[in-house]
């Protein structure tokens, strides 16, 4: 597959309803080719001409209401969102998450 070929693909998925979610299981032999051809996903999508940011925070809003049994925000609630998603796991700020970790003997 020539990497126009990738782009076109990743463009195509990018446009149905489930998106880039969980590419690397639904379509792993597009997901290897496009990181061997660019470098990484985040490339590979970059280069399509789409906002991988938007991707993720897309991916991460689904998952989340998923797993809540809630409904996807709709888009206009989504991009008020943007920003207000945290890289630092949950429950990192209490203090038991602090403490160092003690063996017992």
């Amino acid at each position: 597959m020539s990497p126009e070929e990738v782009l076109e693909h990743v463009r195509r998925l990018a446009d149905r309803g489930d998106g880039l979610f969980r590419v690397h299981r639904t379509h792993s032999g597009l997901y290897a080719r496009a990181r061997r051809l660019f470098g990484s996903w985040s490339a590979a999508v970059l280069a399509a001409g789409l906002d991988y940011g938007t991707a993720i925070i897309r991916a991460r809003t689904r998952a989340l209401a998923t797993r809540s049994g809630a409904r996807p925000a709709p888009p206009s609630a989504r991009r008020r969102m943007r920003g207000r998603l945290s890289s630092r796991p949950v429950g990192t700020s209490s203090p038991e998450f602090r403490q160092p970790f003690v063996t017992r003997r």
